[in-house]
């Protein structure tokens, strides 16, 4: 059993705004589970990018690295940006900089070479971009930092308090969300929010009132609105499998900017266990982005509008799913990493 937790959490730390609109209006779930209905066909397009270790929409276009290389795709065209620094895990374009987390260190591409950000901001683990503000907000597993790329100054902040590795959003007002790990606890974890004018985190708890449940996929949307997938991992998770029960609970959290009300859907939830997460104004895309344990493969590709789902490409190990800025969709697949477009 701790084998199979070391996996799990392993495996997890492996892998590392506009105004306002109209939010989408989410139906409550139903109360009996059904399968997904039958696989759409997608139009499938070709990039030649392969070896694609990631992909990230940040600024004004999507961006995809692979082991060497960094590549940019704007107004319906793919173009190469840079060499990449090393093993790129995090990346952010603002103020006409693309900058990028690699092994623990802040780095900046100044059009010619990678620049390095020395000394306060040590152990950089992820960054966000805040377009609004020209803010890029850096996590260091511990403490947060405000970056100013403009005046290459930095404002530390109060240590977030519910995590130590743990994931950053920026929804479209300007609000800084936080989740994560606490330590190497995967069942101990929770949701943050931070409000700027006060200096203050507010734990912020979607689904069970009493607990910090470990939200493991952050992702705001275009109109500002926000996703969460959050994970519950019962301790007796090895004995429900035996007996033929799901092993693995997590639901997904959708947080209205408009209202601030937050809704929870954690019925109906397609078979397998998603570790990437994109998602648009109209919804969420889910992909497995792993497979180290077996149990937890995820089949494809899983779309969710808030009331119905979709399922796409059945039987593909799909290992990651990124939303460009103009709407198109792409994936890569564990089979050989090339890039391509859904539609």
């Amino acid at each position: 059993m701790k084998t199979r937790y070391f996996a799990l959490i392993m495996g997890i730390l492996l892998m590392g705004c506009s105004a306002p609109a109209a939010a989408i209006e989410l139906a409550a779930p139903t109360e009996t589970a059904t399968p997904l209905p039958p696989a759409e066909t997608p139009v499938k397009t070709t990039v030649t990018l392969a070896g694609v270790r990631g992909m990230k929409a940040s600024g004004d276009s999507l961006w995809a690295w692979s082991e060497n290389e960094i590549w940019r795709y704007k107004e319906g065209d793919w173009s190469f940006y840079a060499f990449v620094p090393g093993s790129s895990e995090h990346m952010a374009y603002l103020s006409d900089k693309l900058w990028a987390v690699e092994n623990n260190r802040l780095l900046y591409f100044d059009g010619e070479q990678w620049q390095e950000i020395s000394g306060p901001i040590m152990g950089a683990y992820s960054i966000k971009a805040d377009d609004d503000s020209g803010i890029l907000w850096v996590s260091t597993g511990e403490n947060l930092y405000r970056w100013d790329v403009e005046q290459m100054s930095y404002i530390a902040h109060p240590r977030v308090p519910c995590c130590y590795l743990f994931e950053l959003e920026v929804t479209g007002d300007g609000t800084v969300w936080a989740g994560g790990l606490y330590g190497y606890l995967p069942w101990v974890g929770g949701l943050a929010r931070y409000d700027e004018a006060s200096g203050t985190w507010e734990m912020v708890r979607p689904w069970r009132a009493e607990e910090d449940v470990t939200p493991q996929l952050l992702a705001s949307t275009p109109n500002g609105d926000l996703w969460v997938k959050l994970v519950d991992w019962s301790e007796d998770w090895e004995v429900l499998q035996e007996a033929g029960e799901p092993f693995v609970e997590w639901a997904l959290a959708y947080w209205d900017s408009a209202s601030g009300e937050w809704t929870v859907f954690e019925q109906d939830l397609p078979e397998g266990y998603p570790f990437k997460m994109a998602v648009d104004d109209k919804g969420v895309w889910l992909a497995q982005g792993s497979g180290f344990v077996e149990q937890m493969e995820f089949n494809g590709l899983a779309r969710f509008d808030g009331e119905n789902w979709s399922h796409y490409l059945p039987g593909t190990n799909v290992f990651d799913v990124a939303v460009a800025p103009d709407g198109t969709i792409w994936y890569t697949t564990g089979d050989d990493d090339m890039l391509r477009q859904l539609r």
